[in-house]
């Protein structure tokens, strides 16, 4: 077992794509809470002497922890404690075992000049006190701080914003634009675990594009034509009263208030060079269905 990589949280989105990666160099093991494929076993995270036997009955090689819930599918109390677990796995892991965990750019302060630690909202807090729990109880990580994946293969309020100024329409966008959304393609973020889970690179790090530009450049560069509308009333109206269960023109409070998110231009000490990252246009121009 000491060749095999144990995957929690691998029929997700990002967990699927990260199996098909490493499926032909390594043994994988895979666990899901709701498992979709026949080799993916059942593992609930909140079980903890499920979870503790199988790291005192297993010795691996790496563990890479991709669980975790977003905004809008679960109460707040919910995401909070299933997010904070999945940190919390790093407990029972063997210290020979390379530990690498998914975590969020949510971790930022919003609208700050540097990448300043201090979430604004729970989703943030949870990955952020998770981070601290690995710290506590292993030398040996990996943490990934994650924008926010695109690809022609999403859907959600995001990729509606992002088609819809790549065909010119009008739209409505918080602060006119001006901010700097931390977008990612997701293919970027999994040669990035790939490589790390090849080589034992220890550390945190930001996984965002690079060149990255405000949303208002981006949809001037994609549609020189772009009208783009604001509004301070509006700004204030859908943070405040929106809804992650229920989308006000299918974009959850969640995604409004990522919008506000605004991560610099700046350099900063986490970035990971270890690949080249695309471009904040090309990674946007990558998602764009045809």
């Amino acid at each position: 077992m000491k060749n095999s990589i144990l995957i929690i949280g691998s029929d997700g989105y990002l967990g699927r794509k990260v199996v098909q990666k490493l499926k032909s160099e390594f043994n994988l093991i895979c666990f899901d809470k709701y498992p979709k494929f026949p080799e993916t076993n059942e593992l609930d995270i909140n079980n903890s002497d499920k979870v503790k036997k199988i790291f005192q009955e297993n010795d691996y090689a790496v563990v890479i922890s991709l669980a975790g819930l977003l905004p809008g599918l679960a109460k707040k109390n919910v995401l909070y404690k299933n997010n904070l677990q999945a940190g919390y796995l790093s407990k029972f892991i063997k210290q020979s075992s390379h530990f690498i965990f998914a975590s969020s750019t949510a971790v930022y302060r919003t609208r700050s000049k540097n990448s300043v630690l201090g979430p604004f909202e729970i989703y943030g807090k949870s990955k952020l006190d998770a981070e601290e729990l690995i710290k506590k109880y292993t030398t040996n990580y990996t943490i990934f701080r994650i924008g926010t994946m695109i690809s022609q293969d999403r859907s959600g309020g995001i990729m509606n914003i992002l088609n819809r100024l790549a065909r010119g329409k009008a739209i409505w966008l918080p602060k006119s634009g001006n901010v700097v959304h931390p977008f990612v393609d997701v293919e970027d973020v999994v040669e990035a675990i790939a490589l790390v889970a090849k080589e034992n690179v220890k550390g945190t790090f930001d996984l965002v594009s690079n060149d990255r530009k405000s949303l208002k450049t981006l949809a001037f560069e994609m549609s020189p034509s772009q009208k783009i509308y604001s509004s301070k009333t509006l700004d204030w109206v859908f943070s405040k009263f929106g809804n992650d269960t229920y989308p006000i023109f299918g974009i959850s409070k969640w995604h409004i208030n990522a919008l506000f998110y605004d991560l610099r231009r700046s350099k900063n000490s986490n970035e990971f060079n270890k690949i080249k990252f695309k471009s904040m246009l090309s990674t946007v121009l990558n998602s764009l269905r045809d």
